[in-house]
């Protein structure tokens, strides 16, 4: 995105270039943009979802 001038401030829009631009032209390997979708997914898992009894951002 850096060298496209492309940028930002959204984790989809991110997501979508790695899957359009580099996994779909075959910049990345298919794994890879699989990959880094999973590390999203977590990512937002960590910071949105109810662990246990709490909250996982301490309350």
């Amino acid at each position: 995105m850096i060298g496209k001038d492309q940028a930002t401030n959204k984790h989809t829009h991110a997501r979508a270039y790695v899957n359009r631009e580099l996994a779909n032209t075959g910049l990345i390997l298919k794994e890879s943009a699989k990959l880094n979708n999973q590390l999203m997914d977590d990512r937002s898992d960590a910071d949105y979802n109810v662990v246990g009894d709490r909250l996982s951002w301490g309350c």
